[in-house]
């Protein structure tokens, strides 16, 4: 018996150690080389998170969480006036989109049937474009603005409109595809767009909830995406930038931060600066 338990304490913590290795390794290479892209962000686009430990081995028990949104579908002639617009989906994800990245969207959208196909697809796997203050927020800000000047007396337009010109990310996901260099080659900014792994899974955008409903229902195939990780370890070195907005009662952040993405599109602090 005790002979099974020192065998059984051996294999695991021999299988631990093969984990951190493995995962160590991971780092190194994604590290290694020049950065595939470089962003200097602010508190807007990068959070304090979480406690955490690293697999690094410098991790200082901070963590950051990157923050992005998507542009969301406009209204459109086609469509009209939708019941939701799903969760999350975004504007450049139409089906032609989606069929690039491996999914059948060959079925016709006629009836309850093509619709319950299509909410069965699960989510695939996929390189996302991360776009920094860029076209995509500048739009998405002219539309709060609009959508507040249109009806002054909502004011919570309004405080909608300054939260998305203050506070909100200007981090947005503007692509994906399967092919890095592709991607690269339609975005070649390496300060403005970073490439990264997530997930894209088909959402349908309709006019009515109910799809046995035929009268006045209508739907488009689009898409939702998301990183596969968003979360960021902070190095000991940095971890003073950090450790005075932790407290409940310590003061907005400020701060900024370089986020480098590497060979393996994961994201690591490379420099992080209180700011004004």
């Amino acid at each position: 018996m005790t002979s099974t338990r020192a065998y059984t304490l051996a294999a695991g913590v021999a299988l631990i150690a093969l984990t951190n290795a493995v995962a160590l390794v991971g780092v190194w290479r994604n590290r290694s080389g020049e950065p595939e892209s470089v962003l200097d962000l602010s508190p807007r686009e990068i959070a304090i998170w979480r406690a955490g430990r690293g697999v690094d081995g410098e991790s200082s028990g901070i963590a950051l969480s990157i923050r992005t949104n998507t542009l969301p579908p406009d209204e459109d002639r086609e469509i009209g006036p939708r019941f939701g617009y799903g969760d999350g989906a975004a504007e450049w994800l139409d089906a032609d989109k989606l069929a690039t990245l491996g999914f059948d969207t060959s079925r016709p959208l006629k009836s309850p049937e093509d619709e319950r196909y299509y909410r069965k697809l699960v989510a695939r796997p996929a390189l996302l474009v991360l776009e920094f203050d860029g076209p995509s927020f500048r739009r998405s800000l002219a539309r709060a603005k609009q959508r507040a000047e249109a009806d002054p007396s909502q004011k919570y337009l309004l405080r909608s409109y300054e939260q998305e010109r203050d506070t909100a990310t200007r981090l947005f996901i503007v692509d994906a595809g399967l092919d890095a260099a592709a991607l690269r080659a339609n975005h070649p900014d390496r300060n403005r767009y970073a490439i990264v792994r997530g997930w894209v899974v088909p959402v349908l955008l309709c006019t009515d909830s109910d799809p046995d409903r035929r009268s006045d229902h209508h739907c488009a195939l689009s898409g939702t995406a998301r990183m596969a990780n968003g979360a960021v370890d902070v190095a000991y070195a940095h971890r003073h930038v950090f450790e005075p907005f932790l407290p409940k009662d310590a003061p907005a952040p400020h701060y900024r931060v370089r986020l480098a993405f590497g060979s393996r599109f994961e994201a690591w602090v490379v420099d992080a600066t209180e700011s004004d």
